[in-house]
């Protein structure tokens, strides 16, 4: 047993024998009875609320990396310029930046891992 259930269990049976002493069968005995319930479900709800845990907050603000893959079309697409590639996919995930911005909580900023550029026709990973 834990050390919080020793001190449970001793409060009750110190709260039944006092009970038990004082017992009568009077209006007095019923009215005491249900003060003893009472009691008892007052410490058995402290004792709940000891053992539940706090929940984790998430954090205020989230950093998503993303790994941005460009085929062979993409990179033909721009004329076969890196710099061109790397200049229209940074400012399209810039876009999607801005757009989470308008989160209020938590805020949530992108952020570019790499950029990986296919630049020979075979060299596909799908």
């Amino acid at each position: 047993m834990e050390p919080d259930d020793l001190k449970f269990n001793a409060k009750l049976q110190r709260r039944r024998r006092s009970f038990n002493r004082q017992h009568r069968t009077t209006l007095d005995d019923i009215e005491m009875e249900e003060e003893f319930l009472e009691a008892e479900d007052d410490i058995e709800n402290d004792e709940l609320a000891a053992h539940q845990r706090d929940k984790r907050q998430a954090p205020y603000i989230i950093y998503p990396e993303i790994l941005v893959i460009v085929d062979y079309d993409g990179y033909r697409l721009h004329g076969g310029d890196n710099l061109q590639v790397k200049r229209y996919f940074i400012s399209f995930w810039n876009g999607v930046d801005l757009r989470y911005r308008l989160l209020k909580g938590p805020r949530i900023r992108i952020s570019i891992a790499g950029i990986i550029i296919s630049r020979i026709i075979d060299n596909t990973l799908h």
